[in-house]
């Protein structure tokens, strides 16, 4: 299942009250808007993501995506080189 599908699967369970999820704020707005959630503030705990940065091996890269890797590369000394 993709992050997107799996995401409102998770918002729709929280809707009918089936429990709570821990979701980016951005993808909840409208149905906090709507009151259809409520959102939670969380003090004191810091909640990070992990992302990542794919490229198919064989494809051709443009100078912009040579550029945005670049950048990444720069700020993260911990990921491998593309």
């Amino acid at each position: 299942m993709d992050q997107c599908k799996l995401s409102q699967v998770l918002i729709r369970a929280a809707e009918e009250g089936l429990g709570i999820t821990v979701l980016p704020e951005r993808l909840v707005a409208e149905e906090v808007s709507k009151g259809k959630l409520k959102k939670i503030e969380i003090r004191g705990i810091e909640l990070k993501n992990e992302n990542h940065i794919v490229v198919h091996k064989d494809k051709y890269r443009t100078g912009p995506m040579k550029e945005f890797i670049s950048i990444l590369l720069e700020r993260n000394e911990n990921i491998s080189d593309l």
